[in-house]
């Protein structure tokens, strides 16, 4: 199996699939700002205080907020 010649092949594909994995491990840790937990508890309290949070493509808290007052039954952005 291990014969002299596929060794360096064997030990780049090796290093290749660690370093994926090592990636994507430190991907999946969270954020230590709170990554999208904290933007939908900030979104809880704007909603709860009764603020509106403008639409803003790309940002997570517009889609939270959507998500959101959907799940209550109002119907956001409607005149987007």
């Amino acid at each position: 199996m291990w014969s002299i010649k596929n060794i360096i092949s064997k030990a780049a594909v090796l290093i290749i699939l660690i370093y994926i994995a090592v990636t994507n491990i430190i991907d999946f840790i969270p954020n230590p700002d709170g990554g999208i937990a904290k933007a939908e508890r900030e979104v809880q309290e704007t909603i709860k205080n009764g603020g509106v949070v403008n639409w803003q493509e790309g940002v997570p808290e517009t889609y939270i907020y959507y998500y959101l007052e959907r799940k209550r039954g109002i119907n956001v952005y409607w005149k987007l």
